[in-house]
């Protein structure tokens, strides 16, 4: 590119037209040098509708780093979820080979399809509720919840008031917890 080009008022810098007229270098005194407006306008479709469409070079710019850093926003997100994701995914991982270590799979599944809620598997493996909990909804299964009414708890307590409350655990298949507060409810009703 010569000075009188790169001088000249009448010369169309900042397009298309003003690369193919010789201002090829980075010397051009517009925002983005002709060059650079006949690369993007020759291999970028959206740039060439917007530069057509009379938006100026400015704000096309504008719009370009806007985008950009929307761009970068997002990345910088997606790499957020990604590392959260593959902590949460190792933290399964170990919950799982503990649990498994713990009691098998195939026991679980077991279990659960004779209708053992958590809290009854783990009492029969001697572990806490949480740990079969855990596991079980990691394998994506679903639980057995205890579908008992209050009257119809304390009734089958009931028929078992003549054992200690372990052997009324044992004998029902449910948890000594469960039998204590279940005697308290009976206790509670009797004295009103």
């Amino acid at each position: 590119m010569n000075a009188d080009i790169q001088l000249s008022d009448t010369h169309p810098h900042g397009t298309p037209a003003g690369f193919s007229e010789g201002c090829h270098g980075s010397h051009c005194p517009a925002v983005m040098a002709c060059r650079d407006v006949h690369r993007r306008y020759v291999g970028d479709f959206s740039f060439k509708r917007r530069f057509d469409a009379g938006v100026t070079l400015v704000q096309i710019m504008a719009q370009d780093a806007e985008e950009a850093a929307q761009e970068r926003l997002k990345a910088r997100q997606d790499t957020r979820v990604k590392r959260a994701q593959k902590r949460r995914s190792q933290g399964n991982a170990a919950n799982l080979r503990l649990a498994v270590r713990l009691i098998p799979e195939p026991v679980l599944r077991q279990n659960l399809a004779d209708g053992l809620t958590d809290q009854q598997i783990a009492d029969l493996h001697q572990l806490e509720r949480a740990q079969i909990t855990k596991m079980r909804s990691y394998l994506h299964l679903p639980c057995n919840p205890a579908r008992r009414s209050g009257a119809e708890a304390i009734a089958l307590v009931r028929t078992v008031a003549h054992l200690s409350n372990e052997d009324a655990a044992k004998e029902l298949g449910l948890s000594i917890e469960y039998i204590r507060k279940r005697r308290r409810d009976i206790r509670l009703e009797d004295a009103a």
